[in-house]
């Protein structure tokens, strides 16, 4: 059944407003330091400790390294944060348990520049000092983007298994709640605001908001096209609604006109005495918001900004804004501006662009013009 642009609208809508929030660690400042989240993982990855968690996230971190282990994991010994390999290396993460040992390198942003065969020789001789079977010795390469090509070729040649941290938080969802009984609310808030930080990290989509545009993307194609044709007639309208107002009277010499990329109408108003090869210029805009003024000095013919264009911008301004009255604000960088509603038709604003040009020309010392009635 066909969609409506209503329908179509309505729907975006209710799905862009998904948004996730910040997370404690996004707040904090600290999302991307690996040594942070190592931190954290060492926590989370010890069945024994006061989160309550038991083995949730080495059990989901071992299923998406294709590690078959049915058996429950109760106790490992504390993990080993930045264990020194024989070559001086760093490897993030080493969790041991009686029957087995995974060594761990974390990536956030980081590329995969380590010594993985260091990494995974480290990772041998201590399960082997441990009496542990060379098939019972586990590396990962943990990371919350796409590895290159190289780098996983890199990692392949060392035998380490690479998992993205949106497969991990995908592995989690489904045993999270068998273990919630015995967890620990503090913790499991402080888990969840990890996962959601790396989720973020990871640039996961909103799934719902995938199946919409692969739904409908056609749908909207044809409304973002319809939108635009509707925006590049808006300025001409305008454009040909102000012929036929008060500014059908001034000859090109003191007012001429250009549009600049189907949205914004160019007004200049060329200034007076020394000033004479400068205009105020009025840039009637259009956007989604709203429609908008924006008024400042440039080369009457040439367009170009320069130390003249400046010098009769900073004598006339004052002049300009006073004349304009309420509706006009001056901005920052010294631009006027007045911003009007987003419905207002192109003969209603040709007749508010009259308005602003007679206004500046009677700052500028023009004499009046007679109205059209």
């Amino acid at each position: 059944m066909p969609i409506t642009p209503e329908q179509l609208i309505s729907q975006f809508a209710r799905l862009r407003g998904l948004k996730t929030p910040k997370t404690f660690l996004e707040l904090a400042g600290y999302p991307h330091y690996e040594n942070v989240c190592s931190n954290l993982l060492s926590f989370y990855l010890d069945p024994g400790a006061e989160h309550g968690m038991g083995d949730l996230l080495l059990r989901a971190l071992m299923e998406c390294a294709g590690i078959e282990w049915k058996a429950p994991i109760h106790e490992t010994k504390p993990p080993k944060r930045e264990s020194t390999t024989e070559k001086g290396g760093r490897l993030d993460l080493l969790v041991q348990t009686e029957e087995f040992i995974i060594g761990v390198e974390n990536k956030i942003w980081a590329s995969l520049h380590n010594d993985l065969h260091d990494y995974a020789a480290f990772v041998t001789k201590h399960a082997s000092e441990a009496g542990l079977m060379p098939e019972r010795c586990y590396r990962i390469v943990l990371s919350v983007r796409d590895l290159s090509a190289e780098e996983h070729r890199k990692a392949k040649d060392a035998k380490f298994i690479v998992v993205r941290f949106s497969q991990l938080i995908g592995a989690i969802r489904p045993l999270f709640g068998q273990y919630m009984p015995r967890a620990n609310l503090k913790h499991v808030g402080y888990f969840s605001d990890l996962m959601q930080t790396l989720e973020n990290l990871s640039g996961t989509p909103n799934s719902d908001l995938q199946k919409f545009f692969a739904s409908h993307g056609r749908d909207v194609e044809e409304l973002n096209k319809a939108y635009w044709d509707y925006r590049s007639q808006l300025i001409p309208e305008v454009q040909k609604y102000a012929a036929e107002t008060e500014l059908n009277q001034f000859n090109k010499d003191e007012v001429i006109d250009s549009i600049y990329q189907k949205t914004t109408l160019i007004t200049h108003v060329r200034c007076r005495g020394i000033h004479k090869d400068q205009a105020i210029s009025i840039d009637l805009t259009t956007s989604s918001e709203n429609w908008q003024f924006v008024l400042f000095s440039r080369g009457f013919s040439s367009y170009k900004f320069t130390d003249a264009s400046n010098l009769a911008w900073n004598e006339l301004s004052p002049k300009l804004l006073e004349m304009l009255g309420t509706g006009f604000q001056r901005l920052p960088n010294g631009n006027l501006q007045a911003q009007l509603p987003a419905d207002l038709n192109p003969s209603e604003l040709a007749k508010q662009l009259a308005d602003v040009v007679i206004k500046v020309r009677a700052a500028l010392g023009y004499s009046l013009v007679t109205p059209i009635i």
